[in-house]
């Protein structure tokens, strides 16, 4: 689009062809523009779903119910359109999609919001968990656990190696602490991440057995929760595309509980 083209004069465009973008094996020329394109640098400062997460935290003083903190979608800011905008409560949050039962804003639960937009057709992805007063130590130990997990995904994802890898890393960190192993609950029971661009889930995914290896321009989200069936789960959620010296952040990942924006 030609405001596109005015925004990033240093980027060379391609003619869009979605087809190829669900490609695990794109052209190199598309493979950049993935990266380049699906996910501005200058868009990311907007952190690409912030807004939907900040309109969701202004409401959480009032009591509300899951129904109400979600983003309205006829919402738009700085360019972008609201994709879609998830609230899980409390033991909801167990379940990576929610639950039926009706959910209330409750002091020392857990707050989970996974919300998306569209910028120029290309989609975003960003998850935050957090708490409303003070976090249960069972709470915060889940959280940095996956924190860390989070940041090994990111680590672990180099120029060469099967995407299965970064999945495997990540399960074998969480079950030295308990969860799982593998896909089993309490624990990781999803994909460490998936590939992201014009649509929200595309071919490659951080998954067990996933043998297409990591080239640069792909682009991901990373994503490894924990759910605990019954009481509460975590989940972070950044993308970042993959450049010759490794991954690079599309989104900035929060650095404490106390801080989850």
């Amino acid at each position: 689009p030609p405001q596109l083209a005015d925004a990033e004069p240093g980027v060379q465009l391609f003619p869009a062809v979605k087809s190829l973008l669900g490609n695990p094996h794109p052209p190199d020329h598309l493979s950049h523009r993935r990266a380049r394109l699906g996910l501005p640098q200058r868009v990311r400062n907007l952190l690409l779903s912030i807004p939907a997460l900040l309109h969701g935290l202004l409401l959480l003083a009032g009591g509300h119910n899951a129904g109400k903190l979600s983003l309205k979608p006829e919402e738009e800011n700085g360019g972008t359109s609201p994709e879609f905008s998830l609230v899980l409560l409390g033991e909801a949050a167990a379940y990576p999609h929610g639950s039926r039962k009706p959910q209330r804003v409750c002091e020392s639960e857990v707050v989970l919001m996974d919300c998306g937009c569209t910028v120029q057709g290309y989609q975003s992805d960003v998850s935050r968990t957090f708490v409303l007063g003070k976090a249960p130590d069972n709470v915060r130990k889940v959280w940095y656990t996956v924190h860390e997990g989070q940041q090994i995904a990111f680590r672990t994802a180099r120029v060469g190696i099967p995407a299965g890898q970064v999945d495997d890393t990540v399960r074998a960190f969480y079950a030295k602490q308990g969860f799982g192993p593998r896909y089993q609950l309490p624990g990781l029971s999803h994909r460490t991440g998936h590939g992201i661009g014009l649509d929200g889930h595309e071919p490659v995914n951080f998954v067990h057995n996933e043998t297409t290896t990591l080239r640069p321009g792909m682009c991901f989200s990373d994503e490894p929760g924990l759910y605990l069936p019954g009481k509460f789960g975590v989940r972070l959620e950044d993308c970042f595309h993959m450049t010759e010296s490794g991954p690079a952040w599309f989104s900035i990942p929060p650095v404490s509980l106390e801080k989850p924006v």
